[in-house]
């Protein structure tokens, strides 16, 4: 299975998720399947005594087994806590930088807004404004040139 870092997207690390919760039930019909079997290999044609020693026999090696089964999914499901704890920082650490970029891009537009006068940002806004600049800074030669004709 592929290791899971903060880069992985969303719908990556709810695979993983549903990939470990599948496993984990995988691993539990297991343990079910074990103890159905373990009944069910029981002789039927044992009398009640003799049913009772070998369930008493059977049992001590089969709880063990039972014990190991538990404790591993026990295991199982303390990493798979720990995967998902992991994630939720990760992805609370990506929101909260993606809700700072969200701020700074916005400090930005009101910028723009402020020095340009912007009220809407198209494709051609860029080459209006350039071209508007231009044009008053022609307005604005022709004015100073007027001035200096008659002041001198």
């Amino acid at each position: 299975m592929a290791s899971i870092n903060a880069k992985n997207t969303k719908a990556e690390i709810l695979a993983a998720f549903q990939a470990l919760k599948k496993e984990k039930a995988a691993l539990e019909s297991q343990v079910k399947q074990k103890d159905k079997q373990s009944l069910v290999q029981q002789p039927a044609t044992m009398s009640n005594k003799e049913k009772e020693k070998t369930t008493m026999n059977a049992a001590t090696p089969a709880q063990y087994n039972m014990n190991q089964i538990i404790a591993s999914l026990q295991n199982l499901q303390l990493g798979f806590g720990s995967a998902t704890s992991n994630l939720s920082e990760q992805l609370i650490m990506e929101a909260t930088s993606l809700s700072q970029l969200q701020e700074l891009v916005g400090e930005e537009l009101d910028q723009l807004q402020a020095l340009h006068h912007l009220e809407f940002v198209e494709e051609d806004t860029l080459d209006n404004l350039i071209q508007s600049y231009e044009t008053e800074s022609k307005a604005f030669a022709q004015q100073f040139e007027e001035r200096t004709e008659t002041l001198s």
